[in-house]
């Protein structure tokens, strides 16, 4: 019997955080002996009254620990959440990745005062 946390693993690749606007590049994850992930984006409630929000997603992969070669993976992307509250999962075949992963999040605003909004990116791997 396989128990369940040893087929899967489950990383929090950018932490939960109030964010402003800007890229955030998630923790990088050595993806071998996994064969396909889910890609978790979630968000809270946007301050700062901006007129337009949105908060994006785009997994890397790269064969270099330290992510120096990381480059963004086609049609893995979350495209931009533009509302509070609001979630969204990506479901990945990791098969044609290089060893390591990461995920990237992009938060934009236009307009308000300091505007900013709590997000977090979760993923979960497995055998």
């Amino acid at each position: 019997m396989i128990r369940l946390g040893e087929s899967a693993k489950l990383v929090i690749g950018v932490a939960p955080a109030v964010r402003v606007a800007g890229n955030v590049n998630g923790v990088i994850v050595d993806r071998i002996g996994f064969l396909d992930a889910v890609v978790h984006l979630g968000l809270g409630v946007v301050a700062g009254a901006p007129s337009v929000q949105g908060v994006a997603l785009k997994l890397q992969t790269g064969a270099v620990v330290d992510g120096s070669d990381m480059a963004d993976v086609t049609g893995a992307t979350i495209t931009a959440l533009t509302a509070d509250s609001l979630q969204s999962e990506l479901d990945v075949d990791l098969s044609g990745y290089k060893r390591y992963v990461r995920a990237v999040v992009t938060t934009t605003f236009t307009g308000g005062t300091a505007p900013s909004i709590p997000v977090a990116e979760i993923g979960r791997a497995h055998v």
